[in-house]
This record gives structure tokens, C-alpha cells and sequence, in this order.
């Protein structure tokens, strides 16, 4: 199954990008707002899940694609 999403992946790398761009965010969303529920003491329940559950998923994602972030950066 794995093998396949892979394959499907490599056959749309623009795709493939968007979805690296947008699992980026979510980690650096999730990081970035977790940290400030924890610092500032405002916890809430219904908070914690919205920002944990993208987080977690977001993670998948990357370590599923390998790590293959190279996409992101230009060089030229």
C-alpha cells in the first residue's frame, strides 16, 4: 500500500511539493502553538486536539515520504 502511494507520488511531484509545503506548515503551526499553550498556561482541551491531531499527521506524512524535502529548496 505504501509502495503505491509512493509510486502514485512520484508520478505527480507537484503534488507531491504541495503536500510536503502544507505538512511543513502544520508542524511549524502545531509546534509554534502547542509551545505557546504550554508556556502561557492557557490550555484548553478542544485546542489541544486541533492543534496535536495536523501535527501528528503532518509528521506522517514527511516520514512516510522519506524526508524528501529537497523539492523545497531552489537552487540554481
Amino acid at each position: 500500500m505504501l509502495e503505491k502511494v509512493r509510486s502514485f507520488l512520484r508520478l505527480h511531484p507537484n503534488l507531491d511539493l504541495i503536500l510536503s509545503g502544507i505538512s511543513l506548515v502544520y508542524i511549524w503551526r502545531g509546534v509554534w502553538s502547542l509551545t505557546d499553550m504550554f508556556t502561557f498556561g492557557t490550555f484548553q482541551r478542544g485546542a489541544f486536539w486541533s492543534y496535536l491531531i495536523p501535527l501528528v499527521i503532518a509528521f506522517a506524512y514527511i516520514y512516510l515520504n522519506d524526508y524528501r524535502l529537497k523539492e523545497l529548496i531552489h537552487t540554481d
